[in-house]
């Protein structure tokens, strides 16, 4: 009886872990999932052809890999910036408005160089059709979110009320 006293926490502990590992690989997965669906819509939308796509997406995924370290320090500036907004001075303000304008420039220098080096594989047009197809797929994206948020909600919703019912008929018996 001691024994597995003192092995439920180690139990729980392994358990625990398993739980985090298990949705780290679900999460990657569906990283890689719409990481592939990206990749498929922009083809398409753009109507690469092999050999446009072979030249295309390296430039592209390395000007992806740019902006989320860009956005990812910017989130680490703002966040940690603004747990102590109520006691930040004003030249701490200023520094803080200062590296949120240098990343917003760096974006935007980022934006010009990805045009740059596009506008040596693909033509100026797919260029264009390339930020509507970056739009589209993540509408597509968020709307697919929605709908699945809904039904979760209905499934839960009809779930509650069988669970209502069954309590009710319990009751009247």
């Amino acid at each position: 009886m001691i024994k597995n006293n003192i092995l439920l926490p180690h139990r729980i502990l392994v358990i625990l872990l398993v739980c985090i590992s298990i949705n780290a690989i679900g999460q990657k997965r569906g990283n890689e999932k719409i990481k592939a669906l990206k990749i498929a819509h922009i083809t398409q939308e753009l109507n690469l052809t092999s050999e446009e796509a072979q030249n295309f997406w390296p430039i592209y995924n390395a000007h992806i890999t740019t902006m989320n370290a860009l956005r990812k320090k910017e989130k680490t500036t703002v966040s940690s910036d603004m747990q102590l907004l109520g006691r930040l001075t004003e030249k701490e303000a200023t520094t803080v408005l200062q590296e949120l304008q240098d990343i917003k420039k760096r974006r935007f220098e980022a934006k010009e160089q990805l045009i740059a080096d596009l506008g040596k594989v693909i033509s100026n047009k797919k260029i264009v059709l390339l930020s509507r197809a970056e739009d589209n797929f993540k509408h597509t994206l968020l709307r697919q979110y929605g709908d699945q948020k809904k039904m979760i909600d209905l499934r839960r919703k009809a779930i509650e009320e069988r669970r209502k019912a069954k309590l009710d008929a319990k009751m009247n018996n």
